[in-house]
């Protein structure tokens, strides 16, 4: 397959963002929440700073349920690999 070249991809944030704009939400919950971990190859404590809330969508994700569905089974987020950043999608 030919690779997606970055105007191709510009195009296609911009449509994402668009939609996501356009589904209704109830404001946003959450608060901080940091994360220290040790790293056996640094030798040294990690520090994570990040947040943990949660977002309704009353009328559902609409057309990019396959974006968030695919968010969620690939673990995207920063650090999600040490427990942070990970998307969960709960029924309403």
């Amino acid at each position: 397959a030919d690779p997606i070249d970055i105007p191709d991809l510009r195009a296609l944030q911009a449509q994402l963002i668009k939609r996501a704009q356009e589904i209704p939400t109830t404001p946003w919950e959450g608060e901080q929440c940091d994360l220290i971990r040790y790293s056996g190859s640094q030798k040294r404590e990690l520090e994570y700073h990040g947040v943990v809330g949660y977002l309704d969508l009353p009328e559902g994700p609409g057309e990019l349920w396959p974006l968030i569905a695919a968010a969620q089974w690939f673990h995207i987020g920063k650090a999600t690999t040490v427990g942070m950043g990970q998307l969960v999608v709960e029924p309403y």
